[in-house]
């Protein structure tokens, strides 16, 4: 639930919801990411262009300065998926103020979704890690998958 419409957190990175006329956009960070959790295969561009016509999230936000550097979306379980290039403990500040200050987390639900927010973050985004530590983040759990045959 939204606290107000405000689109804009300071002077060097502004937000704006994500909208279809995005796709390119959209793309070209996708294609440019160096962290993946879900999304380890490129898209073809008319699957892409597929799911943001679908938009699975709750709120999806493009991140600019001059030009678009990322992206976040908010999920209905209250998981939050932040993608940002050449990203600094200040953008990072930015954007968990830009969330704090424009939504509330889900009503929770038992052993379904948390109470508040939280961060998926790759293992491999170590300097997302520390961002998000030196933002007073903590840490409440590591994620481990499968492998592909199952074992």
């Amino acid at each position: 639930m939204k606290k107000n419409t405000t689109k804009k957190n300071s002077s060097y990175l502004k937000f704006r919801a994500v909208n279809v006329s995005d796709a390119e956009i959209l793309y070209d960070l996708l294609n440019n990411r160096n962290f993946n959790i879900s999304n380890l295969d490129k898209p073809a561009y008319e699957d892409h262009i597929k799911f943001i016509e679908n938009n699975p999230y709750l709120h999806w936000y493009l991140i600019y300065t001059n030009i678009p550097v990322g992206t976040f979306y908010i999920q209905r379980d209250n998981s939050i998926g932040i993608n940002i290039e050449n990203q600094s403990d200040n953008h990072v500040a930015q954007i968990i103020n830009f969330i704090k200050n424009n939504f509330l987390p889900q009503k929770s639900l038992a052993s379904v979704i948390p109470s508040c927010f939280h961060i998926n973050t790759p293992v491999s985004n170590i300097n997302m890690i520390k961002s998000l530590e030196k933002n007073n983040l903590t840490a409440i759990q590591i994620t481990h998958k499968f492998s592909d045959n199952g074992n």
